[in-house]
């Protein structure tokens, strides 16, 4: 590092390291990765603190909005703002010096626009009894600190072909990859304990640890073959019999699982915690509950059910990935099937005409489970921010609106799948 280097990192570092001086941008947590990822040598851009995403906090105050209609800084301002953010400099050469008077404007404007927005939404939810002039106090994870740790070149470590291969689990976080460069980053709620550091493992361990969800320690493998048994006999959810339609029962809100939480091997299993006891004992016992097994998705009259195979490391069917840490993932849907043409609709913005809000009757939640061998995980609650739709497929995606408390589990299940997809 040059003596201009250090100087410039002391005096930048007072700023991104005060917790009363927000740092605002929109998707502004890329700009940082990469910040970091330029420039590894210099401690400045290690940490930063306080820091506002326009783009999460716009979901969170435009929500009647369509999200394609805040989903970049330029829609975010013509839509709040009536006016248009002129993006034709973002694609000039920003290497060649000295940089021309419309890219300074350009620079100078985008780093404006972020603010008065910033300005305008806590304006907007000032209007809000329930947040009482303390949003940031109720929605914690929208004033982050995040932190990007240097974790060496992946060329380096691959000469080494003899040792096992390994990754970082990262609490609160994940690896990114740059080139050949890798980073670890971490995010966590500003004035909050900061989770503890990268831990080196091997990916047999991550293995290890989603096998052993499979099975209690207390049961072996024939009890469980007989427990099965008897439970499908005797399931509510069986194929035989009087029916009565899935879309038709409503799931019971307040009595779901605690995202994080392993509910079983089968969907049965997990519609019959959507449904609830109650309603189920109170159900005659020649009453059997239909609906599509095969399926990724399933309906309820109040919810929709998602489900993802990953089927382990290195083959991720359907293209479902998470991102942003596991805050999000994409979920694909094919729209020649009536039951995801279905969802499709009721994520796709309708009154397009009064901002096109979305159908929020239904609530959606996800299941996820490495592979078929393992139990499903109850990922809790979704919101849909985003539909993309081709030709023949689409996608949806989900932020998931309980990540909190599922980075906060007692186990890693949660983010050991994080962790797996970036590996």
């Amino acid at each position: 590092m040059t003596d201009i280097e250090a100087f410039l990192s002391a005096e930048l570092q007072k700023l991104f390291r005060h917790e009363h001086i927000a740092i605002v941008g929109f998707g502004i947590g890329q700009d940082l990765s990469k910040m970091a990822m330029s420039f590894p040598h210099i401690p400045c851009f290690r940490l930063f603190e306080a820091v506002i995403d326009i783009q999460m906090l716009s979901r969170s105050v435009y929500s009647d909005y369509r999200k394609d209609y805040v989903n970049s800084l330029q829609k975010a301002v013509a839509t709040t703002m009536g006016k248009r953010l002129d993006k034709t400099e973002q694609c000039s050469d920003w290497q060649d010096r000295p940089l021309s008077k419309a890219q300074i404007a350009y620079a100078v404007l985008d780093a404006v626009v972020s603010r008065e927005l910033l300005t305008m939404m806590i304006e907007k939810l000032s209007d809000r009894p329930i947040y009482e002039n303390d949003f940031y106090r109720k929605h914690a994870h929208l004033r982050q600190t995040v932190k990007l740790e240097y974790m060496g070149c992946i060329e380096m470590e691959s000469s080494s072909s003899s040792a096992p291969p390994t990754t970082y689990r990262v609490p609160m976080g994940a690896m990114k990859k740059v080139l050949d460069i890798r980073f670890a980053k971490q995010t966590w709620p500003t004035g909050k304990q900061p989770p503890p550091p990268p831990e080196l493992i091997t990916l047999s361990e991550i293995n290890s640890n989603l096998r052993s969800n499979k099975k209690e320690v207390s049961t072996s493998i024939g009890e469980k073959t007989n427990n099965a048994k008897e439970e499908s006999a005797t399931s509510k959810t069986s194929k035989k019999g009087k029916g009565v339609s899935l879309t038709s029962l409503h799931a019971d809100y307040d009595g779901l699982p605690n995202p994080g939480s392993f509910v079983g091997f089968t969907k049965d299993s997990c519609v019959n915690c959507c449904i609830g006891n109650q309603l189920l004992n109170s159900m005659p016992s020649d009453i059997k509950i239909r609906y599509n097994r095969w399926g990724g998705i399933i309906a309820m009259a109040n919810a929709w059910l998602l489900f993802i195979n990953f089927k382990g490391h290195g083959e991720w069917k359907y293209q479902n990935e998470f991102s942003d840490s596991g805050k999000c993932i994409t979920f694909s849907v094919n729209p020649s099937k009536p039951q995801e043409e279905l969802l499709l609709k009721d994520c796709t913005p309708r009154n397009a005409g009064s901002r096109g809000k979305y159908d929020l009757n239904k609530k959606i939640f996800l299941f996820v489970r490495p592979n078929t061998r393992s139990k499903f995980l109850f990922c809790g609650e979704c919101n849909c921010v985003e539909v993309t739709v081709a030709d023949e497929d689409a996608k949806l995606d989900l932020e998931l609106l309980d990540y909190a408390t599922l980075m906060k589990s007692s186990d890693n299940s949660f983010r050991d799948l994080v962790v797996l997809q970036d590996n």
